[in-house]
C-alpha cells in the first residue's frame, strides 16, 4: 500500500464535541480521487493506525476532511495524536492511505 504525506492545515469546531481536521498534501498537489463513503487510514509514529471517514466533497482533491471527537474533560482531542491539546495538531504531518470505499470493508480488505 502506498502512503501519502498530509499536514494539518485547519481545524474547526463543527458541533459540541466534534472538530473537523483538514489535511492537505505536503507536496501541494492533489490527493487520489474518492467516492462518497470513503475512508482513510492515518498512520501514527507509534505504529498505530486510525481509520476516519472523509467528510468533504469528492471534487475537492486538494484536501481531505475528517471529524475527530473532543474530550471535554481534558480539553483534548481523541484520535491521531492521542489525547493532545488542539493547538498541538496544527501543521502536524501524517502518513495517510489512499481512500478506500465502502465496498472494501464488505470484502474484508480493511484491517
Amino acid at each position: 500500500m502506498s502512503l501519502l504525506q498530509a499536514s494539518v492545515q485547519q481545524m474547526r469546531l463543527e458541533a459540541d464535541g466534534v472538530v473537523s481536521v483538514e489535511l492537505r498534501p505536503t507536496d501541494g498537489g492533489e490527493f487520489p480521487p474518492f467516492d462518497a463513503g470513503a475512508h482513510i487510514d492515518l498512520h501514527l509514529a507509534n505504529g498505530l493506525v486510525r481509520n476516519y471517514s472523509l467528510l468533504n466533497s469528492s471534487t475537492e482533491r486538494h484536501r481531505y476532511v475528517i471529524g475527530v471527537l473532543r474530550d471535554r474533560e481534558r480539553n483534548s482531542l481523541r484520535g491521531p495524536m492521542g489525547k493532545n491539546r488542539p493547538a498541538a495538531w496544527q501543521h502536524c504531518v501524517f502518513l495517510v492511505s489512499s481512500p478506500k470505499g465502502r465496498h472494501d470493508r464488505r470484502r474484508g480488505h480493511v484491517d
